[in-house]
């Protein structure tokens, strides 16, 4: 499988024996050390794959560091919601659907996830958590995601953690979004800081 690092561009080759099956992987780019995902190999999913739409040609986001997608159907949330982050230096994606969230997630390594839970009716929020939950433990621990709710309030640590996410977002607190989502990030880094600097103490990494 030929890859290209999306951050340097560099090329290289991965043999074919050595492509996961039905799982994603990333490697470390020899170039830039940045993170490539190498997608799953599904050998009956290849036959009568529909081409990436164009949107994704232009969403690559090489020069940016801090990188988020957002996968939110109103349209007035979502603009509230590319406000906080661009204010916080994030670039984003917004996913029309969930087929192009996971496109998204299957070309770009994100920093942040921001996941309405009833994208798509929910079916969209349980299909992407799934993805996530496939995804290299290593690279997952990267993201920090932010679940918008209509039911749970904010805050609500025991509902956060059922969900799988780093921060809960009533609706009613969405026009300080930006205060929640900055706050959810510190804790997310610095969680994984001490969990790292575990993990280094008795040489696993």
């Amino acid at each position: 499988m030929k890859i290209t690092c999306i951050s340097c561009q560099a090329k290289f080759t991965i043999p074919d024996g050595k492509v996961p099956k039905g799982k994603n992987a990333f490697i470390r780019c020899p170039k830039c050390q940045d993170k490539v995902k190498i997608p799953a190999f599904k050998p009956e999913e290849r036959q009568g794959a529909t081409a990436i739409p164009d949107i994704f040609a232009t969403s690559f986001m090489s020069e940016v560091e801090k990188k988020a997608l957002v996968c939110i159907d109103n349209d007035s949330y979502r603009e509230i919601i590319f406000r906080g982050l661009t204010k916080h230096e994030y670039q984003a994606n917004a996913a029309e659907n969930t087929t192009f969230a996971l496109q998204f997630l299957e070309i770009q390594q994100y920093n942040a996830i921001v996941l309405d839970e009833n994208f798509e009716n929910g079916t969209g929020k349980d299909v992407i958590m799934e993805e996530l939950e496939r995804m290299d433990i290593s690279f997952r621990r990267d993201i920090c995601i932010v679940l918008l709710s209509k039911y749970i309030r904010t805050g609500d640590n025991m509902s956060t953690l059922h969900a799988s996410a780093n921060k809960v977002v009533n609706y009613k607190d969405i026009n300080i979004f930006d205060n929640f989502f900055q706050s959810a990030v510190k804790e997310h880094k610095q969680f994984y800081s001490a969990y790292n600097m575990a993990l280094r103490s008795v040489g696993k990494i």
